[in-house]
């Protein structure tokens, strides 16, 4: 089990991590592809990280589409926000490769054992996961296709302080993060891509 890229253990050692596991009562189980991991209306008092594999997180709207809100990679946390919150899902979370999961309940994360080092990495991993959230709102706030599409990819000129980037997105994961239909994301991107507003290359991008 290796946790030393996760952020959540950022600073520990190896034999620290082993400890702390042992004192959260963290399991480890492994599932399938295509295991329905959570449902809407669900409650937990647990999250997971991912040790192998890879996870969607995913919505279905009033017409019973499946919107894909997020991919989850290995290292990565998911579930926290409503385990810690007590509060019912409003997403699916589906495996999309055979996964091992590391579960962490939350009724031994407050005991006064717990070293508090763990909790701020916590705190900050879900303060970062609330400003991307903050971001897509952003996005998905503007009227216009285009507006949104160019809302989205400033988002990583800036990050990459460049105008050449790439984005790590397929473009049918794109335009489920913009909440948009595949042919008409592409057709919006072509024309951009006439008017020289920018270029792109699968998801190497331009702005000029």
């Amino acid at each position: 089990m290796n946790l030393n890229q996760c952020l959540l253990f950022k600073q520990y050692t190896p034999n620290q991590i082993t400890m702390l596991l042992h004192e959260i009562h963290a399991y480890k189980k492994t599932y399938s592809k295509n295991h329905i991991l959570a449902h809407p209306l669900d409650h937990t008092d647990k999250f997971g990280i991912l040790l192998k594999g890879k996870l969607h997180i995913k919505r279905t709207d009033y017409n019973g589409n499946q919107i894909l809100l997020s991919e989850i990679s290995e290292n990565d946390l998911f579930m926290e926000t409503f385990a810690l919150a007590h509060e019912p899902l409003h997403v699916s979370v589906i495996t999309q490769s055979e996964c091992e999961i590391l579960w962490i309940p939350t009724n031994h994360l407050f005991s006064n054992q717990i070293d508090k080092s763990f909790l701020i990495n916590l705190t900050q991993i879900m303060a970062q996961k609330n400003l991307f959230l903050s971001q897509r709102v952003n996005h998905l706030s503007k009227r216009k296709a285009e507006e949104k599409i160019l809302s989205f990819l400033n988002d990583y000129q800036l990050k990459n302080r460049s105008s050449s980037f790439i984005i790590p997105f397929t473009r049918q994961q794109m335009a489920d993060y913009l909440g948009m239909d595949r042919s008409a994301l592409s057709f919006v991107l072509t024309k951009l891509k006439k008017k020289k507003i920018l270029d792109f290359h699968k998801n190497h991008f331009i702005l000029y």
